[in-house]
Parts: C-alpha cells; structure tokens; sequence
C-alpha cells in the first residue's frame, strides 16, 4: 500500500513539474546578453522619466498633467525589474548585480509613485519626503549595478 501511494504522488508530481517553490529558487538560465538588453531598457525608461518629471517639475498643474506618462515609465522600470527576477544569468558576477538590482527595482518603482502622487497634491513637504526616499533608492540601485 505504501509503494503504491508513493508511486501515485511521483506520477502526480511528474504530471504537474516541480512545485512553486522549487520554480521560484531555480528560475531559467538565459544569455547574459537577456540582461545587457534588460539594463538598457531600464536605462531608458529611467531617463524618460526623469525627463518628463523635470518638465513638469513647475507645480502641481504640469504634474497632473504629466503624471499618467509617469507613471506609465514607472511601470517599466517595474516590469523590468519582474523580468530580471524571472531568470538567471551564467557569469557569476553579472548574476549578482542582476539579483541585487532585482530586489531594488521594485522599491524605486514604488518610491517614483510616491514622488509623483506627493507631487500632483502640491504638497511641498510631502514632495520633498518622496523625493528623498526615492533618491535613496536610486543611490541602492545605483550601488547594485556596479557592486
């Protein structure tokens, strides 16, 4: 009976893949080329968001009108960050950066609709809370691209 019931889970698992977790620590192998072009997009959707935030920087007015274009960089930078966390790279050195920028995309993302939500209110130290933490954060991803 045992054998039996250990074989039925081998076939169950079998027919399923491996499980979330073992997924998750294991994600696939890809070109370390995947992760130049990743940085680059990164890059230019951070570069078109500090653009469009330093056009609108006049008040609160330039920033709600500015403020669905950044958010919609915002969700690049994001998505980017979700890419990278979803494969691995093979030169060790560059599979480090990756997993640390990994980790701090997210937080940049979040900590940029903070500065634009604070931003569109016209609450100055509001404004300037937001635009702290998320030079923090870009000081932390900064610091994961090159360590």
């Amino acid at each position: 009976m045992h054998r039996l019931a250990v074989t039925l889970i081998l076939l169950a698992l079998l027919a399923t893949g491996p499980p979330a977790a073992t997924a998750a620590r294991h994600p696939p192998l890809v070109p370390d080329l995947v992760l130049v072009q990743d940085v680059g997009a990164l890059g230019t959707a951070m570069s078109r968001f500090a653009h469009r935030l330093r056009a609108a920087a006049s008040g609160p007015v330039a920033m709600r009108r500015a403020a669905p274009a950044l958010r919609r960089e915002l969700a690049a930078i994001h998505a980017t960050g979700r890419r990278m966390a979803a494969y691995r790279v093979r030169d060790p050195v560059m599979e480090r950066r990756r997993r640390a920028m990994a980790r701090v995309i997210p937080r940049v993302s979040a900590r940029g609709h903070l500065l634009v939500d604070a931003a569109v209110t016209g609450d100055p130290a509001r404004t300037r809370r937001a635009a702290i933490a998320l030079t923090q954060a870009l000081v932390s991803l900064r610091s994961a691209m090159t360590g």
